[in-house]
Formats: structure tokens, sequence, C-alpha cells
């Protein structure tokens, strides 16, 4: 897990460049630094994807690698300023976000599986989805800037169709983050997203490598928007996940095997969304 070192300067980037307060209906907000931005009610959005997904499996019980090229899938994302609506009134309530990322896709993994000597190629219909919930709270940095911290729960599971070792399974854990967003002028805005998830649940791939696992996880998004009339707007985002899983079989007292595992997505998104 020799990336966990450069996290810090991730954080760092993502704080100095990126972005997260969603300006009302459709319009950029200007605020002072430090001040409260004006916060949106609402934010929706439908996002046709393209994805690929990258898993292997290495160690004492053989080598299994699962390769799915870049194929169709849906995000619906949305979040909501509660307090906003319930207490229009109070400054401090308006950033307060609740917020949700849900998406499906279907791929063909191509799977090459070697143990004992032998290997094993086949074509493996796949299916995974992914869903986030989690709250925000937006804090301006300037006119054009807002940077959020994030607290939420992610689970990303999936069936990999017949294989009896590794049918289906998820990855789940807290996660923590930053969000943000920069406007350039009246009508684009750039935003990003990096969570870290520590702790990730491997569910039943435990079972199949090791009962002994740990797992570590994080998330990190760019892309740009850009603003139409009416609160709508057009958004093309990049999104990477990955998780460095770790599996230790135990039986009694002796170590028996161990595996690592690393597990990549990649997504390409473009959507649009409508903000009031």
């Amino acid at each position: 897990m020799s990336f966990v070192r450069h996290l810090p300067f991730a954080f760092i980037l993502v704080a100095l460049v990126l972005t997260s307060s969603t300006p009302g209906f459709g319009q950029n907000a200007v605020v002072a630094s430090g001040s409260t931005p004006t916060a949106s009610w609402f934010d929706v959005g439908v996002h046709p994807m393209l994805s690929s997904r990258s898993l292997t499996i290495d160690g004492d019980s053989g080598r299994l690698d699962y390769q799915a090229p870049l194929q169709p899938g849906l995000a619906l994302r949305a979040s909501v300023h509660p307090l906003a609506i319930a207490i229009p009134d109070q400054a401090w309530a308006a950033p307060l976000s609740i917020r949700a990322d849900i998406s499906r896709h279907s791929l063909l993994s191509e799977v090459d599986y070697r143990s004992g000597g032998r290997v094993y190629m086949v074509d493996v219909p796949t299916r995974f989805t992914t869903s986030r919930f989690g709250l925000g709270y937006d804090i301006a940095l300037g006119p054009q800037a807002t940077l959020s911290p994030t607290l939420g729960l992610q689970q990303l599971s999936w069936s990999l169709g017949y294989n009896p070792r590794l049918q289906s399974s998820y990855y789940r854990s807290l996660e923590f983050g930053l969000a943000g967003r920069i406007s350039t002028g009246s009508l684009i805005q750039w935003h990003g997203q990096l969570h870290l998830r520590p702790g990730v649940d491997p569910g039943s791939t435990a079972q199949s490598f090791g009962n002994a696992s740990s797992g570590f996880g994080l998330a990190l998004a760019l892309g740009g928007q850009i603003m139409l009339p009416h609160g709508l707007y057009l958004d093309a985002r990049w999104l990477f996940q990955h998780f460095s899983l770790e599996y230790t079989l135990v039986e009694g007292n002796t170590v028996v095997a161990r595996n690592d595992a690393t597990d990549r997505f990649h997504s390409l998104s473009l959507g649009v969304g409508f903000r009031y």
C-alpha cells in the first residue's frame, strides 16, 4: 500500500484547486472568504457512464485476474440542503447537505485464473453496483470557490456470473473526504472529490482467500459543469476507485496462506442535472 504515503499530498491538491457548494438556480454564488455560501435547495442529475474494472488476487492460493474493458452504466446523483429549506433564515444551517450517489453497470469480464500450474481463461458476465450516502458542509473560500468536508457510507457490490470462488460480494466502509468547486466565469464550474475508505469490509471474498483480512480504499473524481438556463447544467467527470486488500488464511495458530488483492475501477460520465 505504498500509495497511502502520497494521500496527504492528494488532500492538499484537492483543498487548493477543487470544490462543493451548489449555487442557487444555475447561477454562481458570490460570497466573501470565510462567509456562508448561498446553498441551493436540491441538486439532481442523471449520468450515463462508461466503466472498466481490473481485479487481481495473487498469493499462495493462486492468481486470479478479472479485466473488464469500458462498458456502459448509469449513475444517479443527488443532494439536498434540508435545513436551508426548513430554516432558511439561519445562515449556519444552509450549507449542510445530504448526498447520494448510486450507479449500476453491466460488464463482460475477461478472466485469467492461474492455479496449480494451469491457466484458465473464460468470459464472465459481470454486474456491479455502487452506492454512497453521506453528509457534507460547504465552506466558502472566496467569491467563486467552496470546500466541503464529507462523511458517509459506501458500498460496492458485484456479481461475477457463475464463478464458484468469487461469485458475488461487496466492499463496504465508512468514507471521509473533501469535495470542492471553483467557478471560472458565469457558465463554467470545475469540481473534484477525494474520499478515503479505511477498514474496508471485503464481504464474502474473505471466505475464499483468507479468514483474517484488512483493506483500504480511496476514490478520486474530477470534472466540470457548463451552466444552462433555468437551473440545468451539463456535467462531465472522471472517477477512479481503488481498493487494496490483504488476506491471511489461519487454521488454529498456523498461517496457511497469504493473498493480496488490488481492485481498480475507472469511470467516465457525461450527464445532465438540475439545481434549484
